[in-house]
């Protein structure tokens, strides 16, 4: 078995230290590097390969815009090696691509190649032109629509994106809301009204003017001797339904 590969990256340090780790691979023989997209083009336009280690973010022509050249060729496999944030590396993960993001370790770099491999020899490439195409329609989306599904908090000098489906529940007080994630809450200046129109999910559910929950953390439901409820959360939170979202609580529960 022979696996000829090609490395298009525009960072020369970026092409030799992948030349470098794939020496130890005999059965990946690299064929060619280029620098830039257009170049990448040229080659493929010629030569055929099987694998091909693809920079994203290169000047004039990007990774991504490079494969869009290429719709009436069949694609090599390709490994992803892009300098983006690990929120956009999750749609690498979605599109079940392979990526490597710098700057990656020896370790990284052979658990790839494994899964290259593993790829490779059981022939499982018969949807990978419709996951690259997913992929890159994905990536054309304005990018305030990448992180859609995440909730943005400063702390410390950082930025941190949260996933909105691990919200587990969210409780205001004036313009300040807290948000429980796992073990950690979360302060936001911002108020339940605001972020209550991004949680349009049917599992997210207002239960009081200060407090809205997501169902699928709700463990168990308490009714009192007077005819009120309360719910108890999976991690013991108890709050109680006001009576101006008590029917909605009803109908949408089936109580």
């Amino acid at each position: 078995m022979q696996i000829r590969a090609l490395i298009v990256d525009d960072e020369p340090l970026a092409r030799e230290r992948i030349q470098t780790l794939l020496q130890v691979y005999p059965f990946i023989q690299v064929i060619a590097t280029c620098e830039t997209g257009k170049d990448a083009l040229h080659f493929l336009y010629h030569n055929s390969v099987d694998l091909l280690f693809l920079d994203i973010q290169m000047p004039e022509m990007t990774g991504l815009e490079m494969l869009h050249h290429l719709p009436d060729l069949k694609l090599p496999l390709i490994v992803f090696v892009t300098a983006y944030d690990q929120y956009a590396v999750e749609a690498f993960e979605y599109f079940a691509v392979d990526y490597l993001l710098k700057p990656y370790s020896n370790e990284r770099f052979r658990q790839t190649v494994n899964r290259v491999l593993q790829r490779y020899q059981s022939n499982s490439t018969a949807h990978w032109d419709e996951l690259l195409s997913k992929l890159i329609q994905y990536f054309q989306q304005p990018s305030e629509n990448l992180l859609a599904h995440k909730i943005k908090i400063e702390l410390a000098g950082k930025i941190y994106f949260i996933d909105i489906e691990s919200i587990e529940y969210i409780c205001s007080t004036g313009n300040y809301i807290e948000l429980k994630v796992r073990d950690k809450k979360h302060l936001l200046r911002q108020t339940l009204s605001e972020i209550c129109q991004r949680l349009t999910a049917s599992h997210f559910l207002k239960i009081h003017r200060s407090t809205l929950i997501n169902l699928h953390f709700l463990k168990e439901i308490h009714r009192t001797p007077h005819g009120e409820y309360e719910v108890k959360m999976q991690d013991t939170s108890v709050f109680r339904v006001s009576r101006s979202y008590k029917q909605d609580f009803i109908e949408k529960l089936k109580l």
